[in-house]
């Protein structure tokens, strides 16, 4: 199942009772998180201790985990257990062994009216592994691995548009070039731009590079391309504003 899929489910209100959640990209990260809390919970304001438990498996066991999953909530209300560094599905070694078992168990027979989500915060899980193979198949795989360049462009596109801005193709590639293709700055960018331009709905070049800094790889190639066509003046300035 791709992420809008998933998402798409959730805003549905059908919700899955395990979800093993892999990647580095925070911004899909957040909004999957803010898509869950809103089909279990309904709103960030409502989440509590009670109904959003988060569990540090580098703290507990994933029996500990387990455990908390199948306990009943104090108010028999939804609830989700956030389960964050589940090293054992990963590749990395050193890290404490866990009895996969019981989550094997637990996934055949969920608690009613639980989410159990495993935030694999790292690039991909361990397929060689048994227990990762038989978790495939029966939980909910959500992808949040940092998106590709037309990945990226195409949220790009969508949210400026869906926030009623106009930016045309020329404008939208230096943006994209500014931000280096990366998703979670790509928002968090067009966000102060959109705080920038107010109620003026295109946003122009003049925009993007007022507002948005351009990345480090970014300016090392134009400082790059300026010493080697020449252009001294915009190379010192470059390099000025580097250091």
């Amino acid at each position: 199942m791709s992420f809008q899929q998933v998402i798409g489910a959730l805003k549905s209100r059908k919700v899955d009772p395990v979800y093993v959640m892999v990647g580095q990209e925070k911004y899909l990260q957040k909004e999957f998180e803010k898509h869950l809390i809103e089909a279990v919970i309904g709103s960030k304001e409502e989440v509590n201790d009670f109904n959003w438990v988060k569990i540090d498996l580098e703290e507990w066991t994933l029996e500990d985990a387990m455990v908390e999953a199948n306990t009943v909530s104090f108010f028999s209300e939804p609830k989700v257990i956030w389960i964050k560094n589940p090293a054992f599905l990963s590749s990395e070694r050193g890290k404490r062994e866990e009895n996969g078992q019981v989550l094997l168990d637990y996934v055949h027979s969920p608690a009613e009216g639980v989410v159990v989500v495993f935030d694999c915060d790292f690039e991909k899980l361990d397929g060689r592994k048994k227990l990762v193979k038989d978790l495939k198949k029966v939980a909910t795989l959500v992808d949040v691995g940092v998106a590709d360049e037309r990945t990226v462009t195409t949220y790009v596109k969508d949210y400026v548009r869906q926030a009623g801005y106009a930016m045309d193709r020329q404008v939208l590639q230096v943006f994209l070039e500014r931000i280096n293709y990366e998703l979670s700055k790509a928002m968090n960018e067009l966000d102060k731009i959109f705080l920038f331009v107010g109620e003026t709905d295109k946003i122009t070049k003049h925009d993007v590079e007022t507002v948005v800094v351009p990345s480090l790889d970014n300016n090392i190639f134009h400082l790059t391309d300026f010493v080697m066509t020449k252009r001294l003046d915009k190379a010192l300035a470059l390099y000025r504003t580097l250091v």
